[in-house]
This record gives C-alpha cells, structure tokens and sequence, in this order.
C-alpha cells in the first residue's frame, strides 16, 4: 500500500513540477490588495529555471522570484511555496543567473546580503541587484498600490564590488583604461540609459582584452 503512495505522489509531483527536496519551505502568501503592475522578476507568471537548493541542483523547475520581498518561489499542490533564502545557494530563471550572498560575507565584499544576477563572470566580474517597492497613491480619486522598480549594478574590482551605475562611474573604476573604454562605448553605441546590461559585459570583456 506504502508503494502504491509513493508511485501516486511521485506521479502527482511530476505532473505539477514539484520535486523533492523543494516542499520544504512555507506557504506564500499573495498581496492582500491589487497591485499596480506585479512583485517579480521579468513576468507574473511561472517561468522555467533551476535552483540549488539545501546542497542539491534541482533542473527543471517551475520559479517565480519575488523583487518586493526576495523570495523564491516554486508550485506545490494546489498553493505556492517560498524556500528558505538561506537554503538558496543559487538559481536560474529564464536563463538569468542568480547567485546568494551572504550576510557572513556581504560586508567583506562591499554589498548587501541577497540574491544578485552573475552578468559576467570571469576575471572581471558584474552583478546586478533588483528590487521592487510598493508606494500607495491616490489616483483619480481612488487608492492604488503602484509597483516600482530598482536596479544596481556592481563591478568586482580587487576583492571589493564598486557600484557602477552609469559610464561615468564604470570609467573612474576601470581608470587605467578609461581612454580606451571610452573610444570603444563611442564606437560600438553603447548606452547606459538604454541597456545597462549589455553595455557593462561588453565593456567588461574588453577591458580583459585590454589586459591581457
């Protein structure tokens, strides 16, 4: 009888993406009021990604990551599941690289503990930082809670992050080839403003190539 449970919950667990090992978390409790926009990374709805959880690589999974409250979230039963953040060595969602840095190392390393995407990761590395804020606003009468967004972003320079938010900022830390930075975001049309992304790995590979 034991057997035939088993082979039941393993076929449930298949068919709904939830695997062992990921119901050990807490109940996640949606927003008590209608949001203006939505709390997490890229879409509302599940996306599909893989996460280190406790030690063991779980592929395949259903993951929604909350910008508001910074929890990660997977599908079980018929409710949604936070994991413990201090279990989350790291994910992936959509194909976005997230890594966990903890409260013992944060200060060492010049950040906040939490979870950052990996944008580059070589000798140079970039990370980026999300968050989201709930701000209640009167509009057209009525309350509304409106969503918005932050992002920063960090270069790893010696043993230290440095936040690097703009041109300005990436060029005074990467001062001894700020010429060269500069001629090369001129030429290649990089923004700042546009892609922030995009412009800090590229200006991040050709500051190896510069190096080496």
């Amino acid at each position: 009888l034991k057997e035939a449970y088993d082979y039941a919950v393993s076929l449930y667990e298949a068919s709904t993406g939830i695997q062992k090992g990921l119901n050990n978390g807490t109940q996640y409790a949606p927003y008590p009021y209608h949001l203006e926009g939505h709390a997490f990374f890229e879409t509302a709805g599940w996306s599909p990604g893989s996460i280190c959880y406790e030690g063991m690589l779980y592929k395949d999974v259903k993951l929604l990551y909350d910008l508001i409250t910074g929890e990660v979230i997977v599908p079980y039963k018929d409710t949604y599941m936070q994991l413990h953040q201090d279990r989350i060595n790291k994910f992936t969602i959509n194909q976005h690289q997230f890594i966990r840095i903890a409260p013992d190392s944060a200060s060492a390393l010049g950040l906040s503990p939490g979870f950052y995407e990996q944008l580059y990761n070589n000798q140079l590395k970039v990370l980026a930082r999300y968050s989201k804020n709930v701000q209640e606003e009167e509009i057209m009468n009525e309350k509304q809670y409106v969503v918005y967004s932050k992002r920063w972003y960090y270069l790893k320079i010696g043993d230290k992050y440095h936040q690097a938010d703009n041109e300005r900022m990436v060029l005074n830390l990467l001062k001894d080839k700020d010429k060269d930075i500069a001629q090369f975001i001129k030429k290649n049309k990089l923004s700042f403003k546009s892609n922030k992304e995009l412009a800090l790995t590229r200006i991040a590979a050709y500051y190896e190539q510069l190096k080496n």
